[in-house]
């Protein structure tokens, strides 16, 4: 060090100001810290996915425990026995019983679990990440299965034939086509449906409808996205239509008699535009949008789950003729985006209506239910 570099060191020490002395002695965090710690790191998962996680560690301890094998900490080799096990697991078609995303999403969990307990990842292991490629390329041609997609003209189909007159079947029509419809022209996923409420939902002048996501798969901060439902040209495929139909019964149910109730469906044509001329913005009101429908027509007061809104598409696609092994919750997003596809739609206008980060999942709808987009055999001329 040069005597300038010396001096200006000096002139900085003798600047600094003197460490104030510590008044207390240190100390461990406390239990109450700790706990205030776990509680804002348990956020950082979303509770669908905490509970698919216990489900899936009570799965790995029990096939731990029933071969005498240590569950925690367990060694990559028992994991990896574990996933090779069960990754050549059939059903009853032949087909795998359980996917490669099923699969990884177990790993997930054994490594939530260890890190829980204060042990190293074992998922880590290069072993592991081995055995996990080694499933996956043993998979590569055997894809997974995905619902088929429901198309425009499959939902027009799906709302024309529901009975909007009859008592009590009419309740549930109503409230199917609002679920249907809202959940095609938005891409909604069936979890995203599950919860929406009556004050996520507003009615814009030019747009239809303004809806708020305040959490998705994709969107595990909270971020929110805004999805707009334009009106549509026939009322009964209108989905801003049908929500005001579905809110009205909703209304009535819980502000009246089952006359009141009665009286609602009867007004309730759908074959009349409702939408035009409802006040703006957004209502104070968590009241849960889908419930259950009891067959008597009593509307529940509790959302209806994810897998309600899977059998819900499931039983209207049914009713068309449609096997409904084929169809599900899933259904209406995939739709959307075939639909979109195969009407020119480019895929950063489709992803700002699904909310994909990226276009890797788009890629696999285009290729899979719409081949003949941008495809060169169009032009052939034969």
């Amino acid at each position: 060090m040069n005597p300038d570099q010396q001096r200006n060191v000096e002139l900085t020490q003798s600047d600094a100001p003197a460490p104030i002395a510590v008044a207390r002695a240190r100390r461990d965090i406390t239990t109450s810290e700790y706990r205030a710690l776990d509680a804002t790191a348990a956020q950082s998962t979303s509770t669908a996915t905490k509970r698919a996680y216990i489900a899936d560690w009570r799965r790995f301890t029990t096939w731990a425990r029933n071969r005498g094998l240590t569950e925690l900490p367990a060694t990559p080799d028992v994991i990896g026995v574990y996933l090779n096990e069960t990754a050549q697991i059939r059903n009853g078609a032949g087909a795998f019983a359980y996917t490669v995303s099923t699969l990884t999403r177990w790993l997930s969990a054994i490594n939530q679990a260890h890190i829980a307990a204060g042990y190293r990842r074992p998922g880590d292991d290069q072993r592991l990440t081995h055995i996990m490629t080694g499933i996956r390329r043993s998979r590569g041609s055997h894809r997974q299965r995905r619902m088929a997609p429901l198309l425009t003209d499959d939902i027009r189909h799906i709302v024309e034939t529901m009975d909007y007159s009859t008592w009590p079947e009419a309740v549930a029509a109503f409230r199917d086509a609002a679920a249907i419809l809202l959940g095609f022209a938005g891409a909604f996923r069936r979890s995203e449906l599950a919860e929406l409420t009556v004050g996520d939902i507003a009615f814009d002048r030019a747009d239809g409808l303004h809806i708020r996501v305040h959490r998705s798969k994709t969107d595990q901060e909270g971020k929110g996205l805004v999805k707009a439902i334009p009106y549509g040209r026939s009322p009964i495929t209108c989905g801003p239509c049908a929500f005001q139909r579905w809110l009205s019964l909703l209304n009535a149910a819980e502000t009246g008699t089952r006359a009141n109730v009665m009286a609602s469906v009867d007004a309730n044509d759908p074959s009349w535009h409702v939408c035009r001329g409802r006040s703006p913005g957004y209502p104070v009101d968590d009241r849960p949008l889908f419930r259950p429908v009891t067959k008597s027509g009593s509307v529940g007061d509790t959302p209806l789950s994810d897998h309600s809104i899977n059998q819900l598409v499931k039983s209207r696609a049914a009713a068309i003729g449609f096997d409904p092994t084929l169809f599900g919750g899933h259904s209406l997003r995939s739709g959307f985006v075939t639909e979109a596809f195969r009407r020119g739609q480019d895929s950063r206008t489709i992803r700002k209506q699904t909310g994909h980060r990226s276009d890797s999942m788009l890629d696999i709808y285009d290729r899979d239910n719409a081949p003949m987009h941008n495809n060169a055999a169009q032009n052939l001329g034969l």
